[in-house]
């Protein structure tokens, strides 16, 4: 296995292992500080991708009013 799928195993297990309410708590924290910041208010466009599973979720980010 390449180093770089094994690194995104490991990550994707690890992920996978937390509680749904430390992804919800981690989701939110992470995208109030992204609403934060100069490069989010003054970005012309972004990319944002919809949530699968474990991930970090982005429905914050996808209602905000940016």
């Amino acid at each position: 296995m390449s180093d770089k799928k094994s690194i995104r195993n490991r990550i994707r297990a690890l992920r996978d292992e937390l509680p749904p309410e430390a992804v919800v708590e981690r989701s939110l924290a992470a995208q109030r500080h992204i609403l934060e910041t100069d490069e989010w208010r003054d970005a012309p466009s972004v990319g944002l991708y919809y949530a699968i599973g474990n991930e970090a979720d982005t429905a914050l980010l996808l209602d905000s009013d940016w």
